[in-house]
């Protein structure tokens, strides 16, 4: 709810008006003076749940690490001890049938922190190498757009903590956390959060620091502890009942280590309950990806590292206390992609626009369907035996290997692919050929247009708020672009619809810029099948730091008919504002973070005339919505 919508639910009428009489006995006044005052208390009650409703929560994203899907109580493992883990999945809704993109770490984290399948996130790289060279390993995640940069801008605080291997906590977006350091290769600074300081209690010191200092505002939770990941080094306690059994060494200690990934949840949930925050905190827990049926070491079995099941299916627990419907099992088929735009959609922030990935935000508040009736993913590693395609639906699991192999599995029957039955259904061998094909067809199409966000910084670091940034140059279809945005208190800017071509960016206000910038801009290129583009500025300001404004303009610009154009030109003038944008392919455009004042839209496009309208005054933190319909 806006401001101006706020103020405007209860409008009594003027006592001294006409309507309302101008009687000698005061009487009657008074009454209506103690009505209107009652009605404004009731509606004012009225809308109290209402905001309460609209409250954005708090969001952890606790990702365990090589956790099979079974070896929990929660998933129905007999000999396990995951109290903790279990009573997070009976507080919320648990899907049983997700799937990673990837049977290992790194690529199926980058799908967590940018909503996109691991192919994307490599074919975006291959792009950026040229222009951004040198270009380090792991160190691409600076010009990727993912979860805690758009929670950032939406006001949350955001933290990293554990496994995160994509350049530091801030290069990745984070506001806080503990990679102050770029990754080795298999190596980050602050990934042993959640398994140091275990035996001195101080396990939770780095995070705990964190939330003394969030001064109420909502925060971002990622915590990653390298759980049950190798080392099997689970304190003795935790190894003993195991031991107790019989079991094999090696699978007693990954058994331990999984129940040292629940003591941790433990702490966290009894950390968020002693502040009083648990009642407003989302969670979502899910693994990274699996291991092995037979045995719990990476790369063997059929389990990470490989095509099969064991390597991608993922439970994912959602709880909210009193907003997800609690003890709920679900059987949906969903990738793991589907988190990031649910996280996004429960912050109210922008969904990501360049995965297939669905918020599950709908379907867990009213138990809508969400799954799909099938998923496709690819996996590639340098043996054959291991490199390919598999889809998977509610049913049958197919994969096919660049060794030559098909193999086909009744997946509901058979969770472990013992069987295949690939010779019996060779008409389903042709429609999953036909899938892979469609997937790959689909992966190496890109979007018309995208968009281009990023952050100007001073050379201390600092945000350079309520400045304007131009990008301007030529589109590969040969059309001139300039587009003029003002940046956020954190000193974002986002530029929307931008088709492919080559340009620069500059800072308008800002003069003596610096590196990377440069004193003429930085050249930016858009190439066909590109993902969105985040780029980080650096500047120097000349002028004092100005104050950003928080009021917005929404709308749309369509044709005659109501349908929506893409690629209008629309103009916001105001008080010392002269901005401009394009619309996306759905008519869409925004003009945020606006100083207070009255503003002249205008929206115009090949073959229909211009369109101009005035906005009614715009107050701190207003919002208006401004639709233009074009002529012609």
């Amino acid at each position: 709810m806006t401001a101006a919508t706020a103020r405007g639910m209860v409008a009594a009428p003027d006592i001294h008006s006409p309507c309302c009489g101008h009687s000698a006995d005061p009487m009657p006044r008074l009454l209506f003076i103690l009505a209107s005052l009652l009605l404004l208390l009731w509606a004012t009650s009225a809308a109290t749940p209402a905001l309460a409703a609209e409250r954005r929560p708090n969001i952890v994203l606790l990702i365990g690490d090589d956790l099979g899907w079974p070896y929990t109580g929660f998933m129905g493992d007999p000999v396990v001890h995951t109290p903790n883990l279990d009573a997070l999945a009976a507080s919320g809704t648990t899907f049983v049938n997700a799937q990673s993109p990837s049977s290992l770490c790194a690529p199926a984290m980058r799908t967590l922190l940018a909503g996109i399948h691991t192919e994307q996130w490599d074919r975006q790289r291959a792009l950026l190498a040229p222009v951004r060279s040198p270009l380090p390993v792991h160190s691409e995640v600076r010009y990727y757009r993912t979860v805690p940069r758009e929670l950032a801008r939406q006001g949350y605080l955001a933290w990293e903590g554990g496994k995160l291997w994509e350049g530091t906590y801030a290069q990745a977006g984070f506001t806080h956390g503990l990679a102050t350091s770029p990754p080795s290769l298999f190596d980050s600074v602050g990934e042993d959060f959640g398994r140091a300081g275990w035996s001195d209690g101080s396990v939770l010191a780095p995070l705990q620091s964190f939330l003394d200092d969030t001064g109420g505002a909502p925060f971002f939770l990622w915590i990653a502890p390298e759980l049950p990941h190798w080392p099997l080094d689970a304190p003795l306690s935790l190894w003993a009942p195991y031991l107790a059994l019989g079991l094999p060494d090696i699978v007693a200690g990954y058994y331990a280590n999984i129940s040292w990934l629940d003591a941790f949840v433990g702490r966290l949930l009894a950390e968020l309950e002693t502040r009083g925050l648990r009642d407003d905190t989302l969670i979502v827990f899910v693994s990274d990806n699996g291991m092995g049926a037979e045995q719990p070491i990476a790369g063997t079995g059929q389990g990470k590292g490989t095509l099969y099941e064991m390597g991608f299916r993922q439970p994912i627990v959602v709880s909210w206390p009193g907003h997800v419907p609690a003890g709920v099992t679900r059987t949906d088929l969903v990738p793991t992609r589907d988190i990031a735009p649910t996280l996004l959609d429960y912050a109210r922030a922008d969904a990501l626009e360049d995965g297939d990935g669905r918020s599950l935000r709908r379907a867990l508040e009213t138990g809508a369907p969400a799954g799909r009736d099938r998923i496709v993913g690819s996996f590639h590693m340098p043996t054959p035996r291991n490199n390919g395609f598999w889809v998977r639906t509610p049913r049958w699991r197919y994969l096919t290997a660049a060794d030559g192999r098909e193999e086909l599995y009744a997946i509901d029957v058979d969770p472990y692919e013992q069987t295949d039955v690939a010779a019996l259904h060779p008409d389903l061998l042709e429609e999953f050929r036909a899938d892979v094909a469609a997937w790959q067809a689909h992966g190496a199409d890109g979007r018309a247009m995208v968009d281009v966000a990023g952050h100007i910084r001073d050379e201390n670091g600092a945000a350079l708020a309520g400045e304007t940034v131009e990008l301007r140059g030529r589109s590969d279809a040969g059309h001139r672009i300039r587009l003029r945005v003002l940046t956020s208190e954190r000193g974002d800017f986002l530029f929307e619809a931008v088709p492919a071509g080559q340009y620069v960016i500059r800072g308008v206000t800002v003069a003596g810029l610096s590196s990377p910038i440069g004193a003429r801009g930085l050249v930016v290129w858009v190439s066909a099948g590109s993902l969105d583009q985040f780029v980080p500025l650096d500047g120097v300001a000349t002028t004092p730091a100005r104050h950003p404004g928080d009021a917005m303009i929404r709308g749309s610009v369509v044709d005659a008919s109501g349908r929506p154009i893409a690629g209008a030109d629309v103009s916001v003038r105001g008080p010392h504002v002269s901005l401009t944008f394009r619309t996306g392919a759905d008519g869409r455009f925004r003009a945020e973070w606006l100083p207070s004042g009255t503003y002249r839209v205008t929206a115009k496009a090949p073959h229909h005339p211009g369109r101009t309208r005035t906005t009614p005054s715009l107050g701190a933190g207003e919002e208006r919505s401004v639709d233009l319909a074009l002529a012609g």
